[in-house]
């Protein structure tokens, strides 16, 4: 996952709601793995005779969306408290 999925999704989960253009490049990544959903506008139109209703730029993030980023989230804290410890481990061998 790079920064710029992982920010979505943090939004979504944050604001239970993020605004994503058609134009952004990992939009049908997020959709295929069913990491987000889209939520209707309120508008109705119609196909092929019937009423259907209208979506927006707007999602939402779905279940599997949470699990992938608590799981992204936990591993960054792991990496970052690894590398406070390797930065500390190694002044402390300089000091001596």
């Amino acid at each position: 996952m790079n920064t710029s999925i992982y920010l979505k999704l943090w939004i979504a989960n944050l604001f239970k709601k993020v605004k994503i253009k058609e134009k952004y490049k990992h939009l049908d990544f997020l959709i295929e793995n069913d990491l987000i959903e889209q939520l209707p506008d309120g508008t109705w139109g119609e196909v092929a005779g019937f009423p259907a209703m209208n979506y927006g730029d707007y999602y939402k993030i779905t279940v599997c969306g949470k699990k992938e980023l608590f799981s992204f989230q936990s591993s960054i804290v792991t990496r970052v408290i690894s590398i406070v410890a390797l930065v500390i481990s190694v002044l402390s061998y300089l000091r001596k």
